[in-house]
C-alpha cells in the first residue's frame, strides 16, 4: 500500500462514506488499519532502530469531521489525545492534506501547548518544505471545527490532493518529518510524564454564582451524558454540541451532568459552550453551516461604510478566513439562545438604510465598562490585538466582538420596514446608535429553537445561470459540488420540507387514509381537509382548500367498496379500503393495511418523522437535456400510466420534471430549491419551455402569502389538470427556485440558445485551468501539454473549440497518458475537423526527433491501380493515420509543447 494510493482513496470515497452508514464499512477499516499498517511499513526501519506506532481515526460511531492519522513515537506518547506526534490530516472538503508535527490537545492543556510549540519550533528545525505552525484558521474543516488541532501546529507541509507530488517525494517527507519526531524523542524531553495528570480547576462564574471545573470533570460528566438527556427534551438544543474523544454530544446535557451544578440551576447553551471552550474543548452546531439564525441583529457603523471600508474587510476575510468586528455595546442576555450562530448582522448607514450585511459565525460580548480583549487575534485588525478599547470614550470600549467571514454588498439596500421587531422589542428601538437592533427579516419566522434557522429570506433572489464553456472544464462537476447547498440530511431536516419530500411520491389516496389513520376516528370531509399533512399535499399542487374538497370525495367514493350502500357513485376500483357511515363521516376498512401497502408505508413513515428518513432530503432535481427532449417531459403532458391496482395502462396528464419541483418549491418557501440542467444547449429550449419562458426571469417569479395567493410576478394557465371535476389554478415559477444550466460551446446545436436564454441567466464562463494540472509525469508537464494543444486549437478554430483540464487530471503516469489521448482526446480532435487527420496532425505537431501522434504515408496510382493515370488524376497523396499508442514516449508528449519545429510529416499540411 503506497502513501499516496492511500491518500487518494481516503479524498476520493470518503464525502460519499460520510452519507452511509459507519458500521462495516470497507473505507473505516481502510482508515482504520489498512492505510496505517501500509505507512508503518514505510516510515519504520528495517534494524528497528526508530519503530512508530501508526493509528487511523478510531471512527468509534460517527464519521469524523476531520480523518487522520497519527504516527506515535512511543517514547513520547502512545495516542493523539496528549503529547507530541506526526499526523496525516485531511481537510473537511477532502481538497487538501496536512502532514503535520502537532500535539495533542484534549488532554494537553492550553498552557503547554503554548509553552511547547515555541520551544520546538527554537530548538527544533524544520525539514526541508516544511512551514512552522500553526495551521491557518480554517485549513482543516469549517469555522469553529478543528480549530484547536490547527492552533497545536508546530510544522506542517500542505498537499493538494489534485496534484499529489510523487510517492518517493510522499516517503521523504514522511521520513523527514518522523526523523524530527524521533529527535525529539531522544532529547528526553516533552514526554506524556511531563504532562500534570490533574489540571487545576478553573474558576466561573454564572448567573451570580462561582463554579470551579476542570478538564477530567468535563470528560467525567460526557461519560454520563446519554442521548435520552437531550434527545426530544424541550428547551435542550440537540444540535449544540461538545466534542469529547471524537464523539459530541448535547452541550446542555453534558453541562447539567457537571459535579456541583444544581438540578434547578438555570443557563445558556452560549454560557455553558464559553465554559468548555475555555477549558479546550471543541463546541460545534451540528446543522448545515450554511443555515442562519432567524433572528438578525441590526447596528450603525460609525459613520457611513465607504468603499474602502468594504474592500478592506473582504480583504481580510479573503486572506485570514475572517475578521473580528468590535462594538461598544453588548448583546442583550435575554437574545443569546435565539441569535443561533450564524447570523446576518445588516449595516446601518444612515437614514435607515441597510445596504450591507454581514454573516456572524461567533460571538463575545461582556455587560461591564472595562471592555474585552479580541478572542481571535489572528483575524483581528493590528491596532486593536489585545486591548480591551480603542480610546478613552464609553463609544470605544470594545464590549462585542464578532467573527465575521461574509461581507456582502445587497442588491438592493433595504429598510426599518424589511424587518420585524423580536419580541419584547419597539420598533423605534431597532435603530439606536448605542444598542443593537434585534429583528426577523420580513416573512421569516419568528421562532425559537431550530427550525428558526431554517428559513431563509425571502428576499433573496433567484439565481438564473448557465456555465459554459469548452468540455472537460469542470462545468458538471461544479453542478454537482452545489447539490450539497440543497440538501438535508434526516438528523438537520425541518418538519416541513421533510414532509413536502415525502409527498412528492405519494397521490391523494395514501394521503386521505394516513389522516383518517392519524385522527384514529371517523371524520367528515372538512376534518380530513384541514389536517395538516392533506394541508401540505394541497399546498404542494398549489391548490386552495375549497377546489381540493371535490377532490377528496372522489378518492372517498372511489375507493368503497361496492357493498357500501352510503355511497353511490357506480364507478369503484381498488384498493377498497374506505367505507361511509350512514351520518357522513368517512372511516378506514380494518383491513385496509392489508389491501394498501403504499398507504401503510406512508403512515408508518409519518410516525417515525425526519429521523427515520434513510436517505438525505434533496430539494432539487437533476435533468439532461437531448434534442429529443420535449414541453411533455419537462412541463406537463399525456402519457401512459400503469395503474398499481389492476396493472392495466392508462393515459393520464402527468407533470413533468420542472413542474414538480416548481409545486415543492412553492409548497416550503422558506427554503430555496434547484433545477440543475446539464447540456442545456442540447434541446429545442423554445420548444421544451414553451410559456414558461418568460415566467423564468427572475422578476417574473411569484410571490405568495400564508394563504397561498400570489402577491407578486406572472402566473399562466397550463394545460390540462388536476383532474375534471376542478379547474387548476394558474401557474407561475416560484422565487424560491434556483435554475442551473451547463453548455458545451464545442457543441453546434446552440444557435437557439442565445436568442431563447441570453436575456433571461446569466452566463458564466469555465475556461480550462491549467493550475490544477500545474504537474509532471515523467519528464511530462501536463500544464504546458494542455496549454500548446488548446493554443493551436484557437488558431486553427476559435477559443470555444479548447479542451479542458478534465482530460488530464486522472493521469498519473505514461500509460495513462497514452490511454487518454487514444480513447478521449484524439477521437475529440477528429470530431472537431470532421474526421480530417491531416488538421489533427498539426494539433499535435511535435518535433522532427519525437515519435508522431499521427503518421504520414504515401499513395502512390502506381502502386495501387494498373496503367497510366490519366490526364488531371493526382499521382501521389499522403494518408494520415493515428500511429501505434505504444510508439507515444515522454518525447512525443513533451514534443508538443518543447519545440516549434515541426516534424517532416507536418510539412505538407503547413
Amino acid at each position: 500500500m503506497g502513501i499516496r494510493e492511500g491518500i487518494q482513496r481516503v479524498a476520493s470515497e470518503y464525502l460519499t462514506a460520510k452519507t452511509q452508514p459507519l458500521r462495516d464499512h470497507p473505507l473505516a477499516g481502510f482508515i482504520r488499519d489498512t492505510f496505517p499498517a501500509g505507512i508503518a511499513q514505510k516510515i519504520n526501519t528495517p534494524n528497528g532502530t526508530q519503530k512508530f506506532v501508526v493509528q487511523g481515526t478510531k471512527l468509534p460511531g460517527n464519521w469524523a469531521a476531520v480523518p487522520w492519522i497519527g504516527i506515535m513515537d512511543p517514547r513520547l506518547t502512545n495516542g493523539i489525545q496528549r503529547g507530541i506526534y506526526v499526523v496525516l490530516a485531511f481537510a473537511a472538503d477532502m481538497r487538501t492534506v496536512y502532514l503535520n508535527l502537532a500535539m495533542g490537545v484534549q488532554d494537553t492543556p492550553l498552557k503547554i501547548r503554548v509553552t511547547w510549540l515555541q520551544q520546538l519550533q527554537a530548538n527544533f528545525p524544520a525539514p526541508n518544505g516544511f512551514e512552522p505552525g500553526p495551521l491557518p484558521t480554517g485549513s482543516l474543516a469549517a469555522q469553529g471545527i478543528g480549530t484547536r488541532y490547527e492552533q497545536a501546529v508546530v510544522y506542517f507541509k500542505k498537499y493538494d490532493i489534485s496534484s499529489l507530488p510523487a510517492e518517493t517525494i510522499l516517503a521523504e517527507d514522511f521520513r523527514a518529518i518522523c526523523d524530527l519526531l524521533w529527535r525529539i524523542g531522544d532529547s528526553g524531553e516533552y514526554r506524556v510524564a511531563d504532562i500534570p495528570e490533574e489540571v487545576e480547576k478553573i474558576a466561573f462564574t454564572m448567573q451570580g454564582r462561582e463554579f470551579r471545573f476542570s478538564v477530567k470533570d468535563v470528560e467525567e460528566a460526557f461519560k454520563k451524558t446519554t442521548e435520552q438527556q437531550w434527545k426530544t427534551q424541550p428547551g435542550v438544543e440537540a444540535y449544540r454540541h461538545v466534542i469529547v474523544d471524537e464523539q459530541s454530544k448535547s452541550i446542555k446535557s453534558v453541562f447539567r451532568n457537571l459535579l456541583g451544578v444544581p438540578n434547578d440551576f438555570t443557563f445558556t447553551t452560549n454560557e455553558a459552550a464559553r465554559v468548555f471552550e475555555r477549558l479546550g474543548f471543541e463546541v460545534i452546531d451540528t446543522r448545515n453551516t450554511e443555515r442562519v439564525s432567524g433572528l438578525c441583529l441590526l447596528g450603525t457603523w460609525g459613520g457611513s461604510v465607504s468603499a474602502s471600508d468594504v474592500q478592506r474587510v473582504q480583504a481580510a476575510i479573503a486572506t485570514k478566513g475572517g475578521w473580528a468586528s468590535w462594538w461598544s455595546f453588548p448583546i442583550r442576555d435575554e437574545f443569546h439562545e435565539a441569535l443561533q450562530q450564524p447570523f446576518y448582522f445588516y449595516l446601518n448607514s444612515g437614514s435607515g438604510r441597510f445596504p450591507y450585511r454581514m454573516k456572524v459565525e461567533q460571538f463575545r460580548t461582556s455587560h461591564g465598562n472595562d471592555g474585552i480583549e479580541s478572542p481571535w487575534p489572528k483575524i483581528t485588525d493590528a491596532e486593536t490585538v489585545k486591548k480591551t478599547r480603542k480610546g478613552p470614550k464609553n463609544s470605544e470600549v470594545f464590549k462585542t466582538w464578532l467573527y465575521v467571514t461574509e461581507f456582502e454588498p445587497l442588491q438592493t439596500p433595504l429598510t426599518l420596514d424589511d424587518f420585524d421587531p423580536a419580541p419584547g422589542v419597539k420598533r423605534n428601538a431597532l435603530l439606536n446608535q448605542s444598542a443593537f437592533g434585534y429583528a426577523y427579516p420580513t416573512g421569516t419566522a419568528q421562532r425559537t429553537g431550530n427550525s428558526a434557522s431554517m428559513a431563509l429570506s425571502s428576499k433573496q433572489a433567484p439565481k438564473n445561470l448557465i456555465l459554459y464553456g469548452p468540455p472537460g472544464t469542470g462545468k458538471t462537476y461544479w453542478l454537482q459540488e452545489q447539490y450539497a447547498n440543497y440538501t438535508d440530511t434526516p438528523s438537520e431536516v425541518d418538519y416541513d420540507t421533510w414532509l413536502q419530500e415525502l409527498l412528492t411520491n405519494y397521490g391523494w389516496r395514501p394521503v386521505i387514509a394516513a389522516t383518517l389513520a392519524d385522527l384514529n376516528r371517523s371524520a367528515r370531509v372538512p376534518d380530513i381537509r384541514n389536517h395538516p399533512v392533506v394541508q401540505a399535499k394541497t399546498k404542494q399542487r398549489g391548490r386552495t382548500s375549497a377546489s381540493v374538497h371535490a377532490t377528496l370525495w372522489g378518492y372517498l367514493q372511489e375507493h368503497t367498496p361496492e357493498t357500501v350502500e352510503t355511497v353511490k357513485v357506480s364507478i369503484r376500483r381498488p384498493p377498497y379500503i374506505f367505507s361511509k357511515r350512514e351520518s357522513g363521516e368517512w372511516e378506514l376498512l380494518s383491513d385496509w393495511q392489508e389491501q394498501d401497502e403504499e398507504s401503510a408505508e406512508l403512515v408508518r413513515l409519518l410516525k417515525v418523522g425526519p429521523s427515520g428518513a434513510k436517505e438525505p432530503i434533496r430539494r432539487y432535481r437533476v435533468v439532461t437535456f437531448h434534442p429529443s427532449f420535449s414541453y411533455e417531459d419537462f412541463i406537463r403532458g399525456i402519457r401512459p400510466v400503469m395503474t398499481a391496482e389492476d396493472g392495466t395502462t392508462q393515459f393520464r396528464v402527468v407533470d413533468g420534471i420542472f413542474k414538480q419541483i416548481c409545486d415543492e418549491a412553492r409548497a416550503n418557501p422558506s427554503k430555496r430549491y434547484a433545477l440543475f440542467i446539464d447540456e442545456i444547449n442540447r434541446a429545442n429550449i423554445a420548444k421544451v419551455f414553451g410559456e414558461l419562458i418568460t415566467l423564468i426571469e427572475t422578476d417574473k417569479r411569484v410571490v405568495l402569502d400564508d394563504e397561498g395567493r400570489v402577491t407578486q410576478g406572472m402566473v399562466v394557465q397550463l394545460p390540462g389538470g388536476d383532474g375534471a371535476d376542478v379547474a387548476e389554478p394558474p401557474f407561475g415559477v416560484p422565487a424560491n427556485l434556483d435554475i442551473y444550466g451547463t453548455m458545451n460551446t464545442a457543441d453546434r446545436s446552440i444557435a437557439l440558445l442565445d436568442v431563447a436564454l441570453r436575456r433571461r441567466f446569466e452566463f458564466q464562463e469555465m475556461e480550462p485551468n491549467y493550475e490544477v494540472i500545474n504537474r509532471y509525469i515523467g519528464a511530462v508537464h501536463l500544464g504546458n501539454l494542455l496549454k500548446r494543444i488548446n493554443d493551436r486549437l484557437e488558431y486553427l478554430l476559435d477559443r470555444d473549440h479548447r479542451i479542458g483540464h478534465a482530460y488530464l487530471m486522472a493521469a498519473t503516469s505514461l500509460a495513462d497518458l497514452r490511454r487518454v489521448f487514444r480513447v478521449q482526446i484524439i477521437p475529440l480532435l477528429q470530431e472537431y475537423f470532421f474526421d480530417d487527420l491531416s488538421r489533427v496532425a498539426m494539433v499535435l505537431a511535435v518535433g522532427p526527433s519525437a515519435p508522431p501522434f499521427i503518421g504520414r504515408e504515401k499513395l502512390r496510382y502506381k502502386d495501387l491501380f494498373p496503367g497510366s493515370p490519366a490526364h488531371g488524376t493526382v499521382v501521389e497523396r499522403a494518408k494520415y493515420v493515428v500511429t501505434l499508442d505504444d510508439s507515444w514516449s515522454e518525447d512525443s508528449f513533451s514534443g508538443v509543447y518543447a519545440s516549434a519545429v515541426a516534424s517532416a510529416e507536418i510539412d505538407e499540411v503547413v
